[in-house]
């Protein structure tokens, strides 16, 4: 019965890699076809302490995914985040906007494990990275009440019209 269930599923690994994948925001427009087809093209990286994942400023065509280990992100020698949470996503940003790391990621455990996807991989599945972005930019639209009187045309021009930007600690957003 046991190997009737893994074939109908697959490998419990897969599963869990392919609900991983679900549940990143930038990906919740891929069908789960797409979704499959993306788990197949995850590779396991390892890092040691102090390693680094990736630089601020580097060019973003990786993301990774915390399966086991701690990172801590930096800019500069100022520690803004820890990874510490199995299936956390970390370096989508960058991947789809073409812009550089906006921080650098190191492995802060005697070991660390991830699962890397790469921008080549995710293009292949998904076509062009642009409506991908779209999509989630639309995504994120719609759960803003401000924005519930807009109609989804309205939307949708907001989200294609829409533009990553960084900012530094103690940077104002409003005056």
């Amino acid at each position: 019965k046991r190997q009737a269930f893994l074939d109908l599923l697959g490998p419990l690994e897969q599963a869990w890699r392919f609900e991983c994948l679900r549940d990143v925001p930038l990906l919740a427009a891929i069908s789960d076809q797409g979704i499959s087809d993306l788990v197949n093209k995850l590779d396991e990286v390892r890092f040691a302490e102090g390693e680094k994942v990736f630089e601020k400023g580097a060019i973003g065509d990786e993301l990774f995914m915390l399966v086991t280990g701690v990172f801590h992100v930096f800019d500069g020698d100022l520690q803004l985040a820890v990874i510490d949470n199995k299936a956390t996503c970390f370096g989508e940003l960058a991947l789809m906007s073409s812009e550089p790391r906006a921080a650098t990621v190191v492995c802060a455990s005697p070991t660390a494990t991830t699962l890397r996807l790469n921008r080549v991989d995710l293009e292949k599945i998904v076509g062009n990275l642009a409506g991908l972005q779209t999509t989630w930019r639309l995504a994120v639209l719609n759960r803003v009440q401000l924005f519930d009187p807009l109609t989804e045309d309205q939307k949708s021009t907001m989200a294609k019209e829409m533009s990553m930007k960084l900012f530094s600690q103690g940077e104002k957003l409003i005056e």
